[in-house]
């Protein structure tokens, strides 16, 4: 036997396994994808037999898109100077032509797709994500998170942390400030470049709600809203922003930044809504300050006001309804929705009649 012919041939075969492993070692990441691709084509054809001929031949000669998110930590092995893998969650998906529904096939492996194995099928249905509203929505839970903290337990905690708020659609732009905080000299640079509606706390109201605004507060009222402003007796307004409205003539309104600036009061303020409970035929007290007092009746019988010991006018705004009213010298006035009756000071008794039901707002100093 030719001992250096066997060790040729020894040498020859370990050099064939040798670039036999080599190559297989070599193969590129698009080889790996287009194997993924071929299984993931395979099992959707197999577990998808709804499907057309037309669209088993989409399928069969379209290339599909991925959609890949990372699984929860990290797999593979760490070593000492090797890079981690990172394990991804794969689906191989074709959009199909007459279904309403992307077709996902589901895997997991590395970037690579080198150990990529169909898992399930996944019919899944895309809208286009809202992204101010996902923005309003984190701002909104983050705020919740930081400013609520203390008022909540562990189980309202969690429930801001992770489930979707209830959104309600309103027919103005909703503009938030989460801080509620404001200084002189951000009030002025608002002003001067039209941003100021942008810091101010925007409410949604409904018929019957009440706002308290203390002196020194920026209000505003919004497009469509009928209301009954009641307030001490002033003859001070100052104008700090007008939309930018003109006049006939084209000229925009004063306004009165300096002043304002100086009588704004900048502190922050939970809420200004008035929480009250409407009683049937009885007076209800909404809002009562050393300059004035405003209470509601929501009458359907007649209802007879004493007066005698109140040194002050009355003043009586009808919301809704209509009624007829009579004080104790015979005079007779009838008051219906958006109208208005000053009752002297010097009225001992008025009587309320109402057509039905009526509400009024009553207020005196």
């Amino acid at each position: 036997m030719d001992t250096k012919r066997i060790g040729g041939r020894l040498l020859l075969w370990a050099a064939f396994a040798f670039l036999a492993i080599f190559s297989a070692g070599c193969r590129s990441d698009q080889y790996y994808q287009d194997l993924a691709v071929r299984r993931a084509r395979a099992y959707l054809l197999k577990h998808s037999p709804e499907l057309t001929a037309d669209q088993i031949y989409f399928v069969k000669y379209n290339n599909p898109f991925f959609l890949t998110a990372d699984v929860l930590g990290k797999g593979g092995l760490s070593l000492e100077g090797a890079r981690e893998s990172r394990q991804q969650q794969i689906c191989v998906t074709w959009a199909i032509p007459g279904r309403d529904r992307y077709y996902m096939v589901f895997g997991v492996s590395s970037g690579r797709m080198d150990t990529w194995y169909p898992n399930r099928l996944i019919h899944r249905v895309f809208t286009l994500p809202n992204r101010p509203l996902e923005s309003a929505v984190r701002t909104a839970r983050t705020y919740a998170q930081n400013a609520l903290y203390s008022r909540m337990n562990t189980e309202e905690f969690n429930s801001v942390r992770f489930t979707l708020p209830y959104l309600r659609l309103t027919n103005f732009d909703l503009a938030i400030n989460p801080e509620m905080t404001l200084t002189p000299e951000e009030y002025e640079k608002r002003v001067a470049d039209n941003t100021i509606e942008e810091v101010l706390r925007w409410h949604e109201v409904h018929p019957g709600d009440v706002f308290n605004i203390p002196a020194g507060r920026v209000h505003s009222i919004g497009a469509g809203i009928l209301l009954a402003e009641i307030q001490q007796t002033s003859d001070i307004t100052y104008r700090i922003y007008d939309y930018n409205r003109r006049d006939a003539d084209g000229n925009l309104r004063e306004l009165h930044t300096e002043l304002a600036k100086d009588a704004i009061d900048y502190g922050e303020v939970d809420n200004y809504r008035v929480q009250y409970i409407s009683n049937l035929n009885e007076p209800v007290e909404l809002v009562s300050t050393p300059y004035y007092h405003t209470s509601l009746y929501d009458l359907t019988e007649v209802m007879t006001c004493d007066y005698s010991e109140l040194d002050s006018f009355v003043i009586y705004i009808c919301v809704s309804g209509k009624a007829t009213l009579r004080d104790e010298n015979g005079n007779i006035s009838v008051i219906s929705r958006g109208e208005t009756i000053l009752i002297p000071a010097k009225t001992n008794e008025v009587r309320i009649e109402p057509e039905g039901d009526i509400k009024l707002l009553e207020s005196w100093v």
